[in-house]
């Protein structure tokens, strides 16, 4: 009985050490194909990138939906919540994406005042930040509607990801 125990515990502790090793990996390499881009939900004509200079984030953004509070993601990128407006038009354009070394870890190195670039084909418009929260999950005014023109970008941080950083920033037409 010792001997089924002893063995039991091995397979255990080896199944948990390979589930560690394939989650570190997942969050430190961008993976090919998954869901979003394989279901083909980039959107070519409105393909857009985010590149925040203070935080050393360059990524492109990906179409996605909240289905109820199933959050829609990609490992390559962020996403871009297709109900809000594009960045730059009027009212709350909401991108969002896991707090991951490639993708939006460092967004927490970011201050009011630093500059967010959003480049749509030829066009680049850039935002400034006005403010830095963390909120809990609940708070779901962060992704609401707005009069203004307005750019939030939304991640998981803190003991467990059991916070949201959130970035506010507005267009600069200086």
């Amino acid at each position: 009985m010792k001997r089924i125990t002893g063995a039991l515990y091995i397979l255990i502790s080896l199944a948990l050490l390979f589930y560690g090793i394939w989650l570190i990996r997942e969050r430190t390499t961008p993976i090919a194909g998954d869901s979003l881009e394989q279901a083909g939900k980039r959107f070519s004509d409105s393909a857009f990138t985010v590149h925040i200079p203070s935080a050393h984030i360059e990524l492109p953004a990906y179409s996605a939906i909240i289905n109820g509070t199933t959050w829609q993601t990609t490992k390559r990128g962020v996403s871009y919540l297709s109900t809000s407006p594009l960045p730059g038009e009027k009212g709350n354009s909401v991108l969002y994406g896991h707090n991951w070394p490639n993708i939006l870890a460092r967004l927490h190195d970011v201050k009011p005042g630093d500059a967010i670039f959003i480049t749509r084909g030829d066009k680049t418009t850039r935002f400034i930040i006005r403010f830095v929260a963390v909120v809990p999950p609940s708070e779901s005014s962060v992704y609401a509607a707005s009069a203004d023109t307005r750019l939030t970008i939304y991640t998981c941080t803190g003991f467990l990801d059991r916070e949201r950083l959130v970035v506010t920033a507005f267009p600069d037409f200086l």
